[in-house]
């Protein structure tokens, strides 16, 4: 009977604390609101009142010039979501705030803010190889095809770094409808970009890139070599099973075994490829 009876105090205290809790929280996060020393119950006081439309489009917009890097984030993704078009000259002050700026570029890109796209364009060739891609895809989305003369500028890049970054962050997009812009990049003087352009095609399954990996069997490196037998493997491209045994025989190992687990996959029956090799 005791047990039962400290069991139930035990119980009624709890409910009594948990509601001690809900109704003084909103009372202690306003203070902390009103004195603004603690950004990020701020940014969840926010969030709440955003929640239960307590907060006002213009309240919101306030909020992009807060010190804390947390409630200005969330004020520019809740922005964003409600298509707020107004709040975007403020937030384009953002792109350059280290911690906020991606966040700041794709609600720019959802509010559809083409106003930004000198900025988003500069970053397309920041040194910062993941900021770069990102800043790539963002502008791709942003302006669609009046990217396309950007892309072509991005392509002839005088640093092999920016080109393999285009390669990267247009294949990545998944548009095929841009691929045909990265195409001339399989004669790049560059070796790795050769490889990149090859590889990334080839895993996207861009078939019409075929014509160009097959001339990539005879690059006069043996890294682009190596790759363009796996990548016509990769697409099935039984027309190129000649070439590809030639390769059987090429002087560097690595290149010999890529053509053989191509001819694999391909479905070269094993005594066919023992056959070729010493050709």
């Amino acid at each position: 009977m005791t047990k039962t009876l400290l069991i139930v105090i035990g119980i009624a205290c709890a409910v009594l604390g948990a509601t001690f809790i809900t109704t003084s929280k909103y009372k202690y996060s306003n203070k902390i609101d009103a004195t603004k020393n603690d950004g990020y119950m701020r940014d969840c006081l926010i969030v709440t009142d955003i929640e239960q439309g307590r907060k006002s489009i213009i309240e919101l917009r306030g909020f992009l010039k807060d010190s804390s890097d947390w409630v200005r984030m969330s004020a520019i993704v809740t922005l964003a979501k409600i298509g707020d078009r107004e709040s975007a000259p403020e937030i384009r002050k953002m792109i350059r705030a280290t911690y906020i700026r991606h966040t700041a570029i794709k609600a720019l890109v959802i509010l559809g803010d083409k106003e930004s796209f000198p900025q988003i364009k500069e970053l397309c060739y920041n040194e910062n190889i993941n900021l770069r891609e990102f800043a790539m895809q963002e502008m791709i989305k942003l302006m669609g095809r009046e990217a396309i003369p950007e892309i072509e500028k991005l392509v002839e890049d005088k640093d092999e770094n920016i080109r393999n970054s285009v390669i990267t962050a247009v294949v990545d997009l998944g548009n095929k409808e841009y691929f045909q812009y990265i195409r001339k990049l399989f004669n790049d003087p560059s070796r790795e970009v050769r490889w990149a352009i090859t590889y990334r095609l080839a895993r996207s399954g861009d078939k019409e890139s075929i014509p160009e990996i097959r001339k990539i069997l005879n690059d006069k490196d043996e890294l682009p070599r190596e790759i363009a037998s796996w990548a016509l493997g990769e697409l099935g491209d039984k027309e190129s099973i000649p070439e590809i045994k030639k390769m059987l025989n090429d002087k560097y190992k690595h290149v010999r075994e890529s053509a053989e687990e191509a001819l694999r996959k391909l479905g070269v029956p094993d005594e066919e490829i023992e056959k070729a090799k010493g050709k």
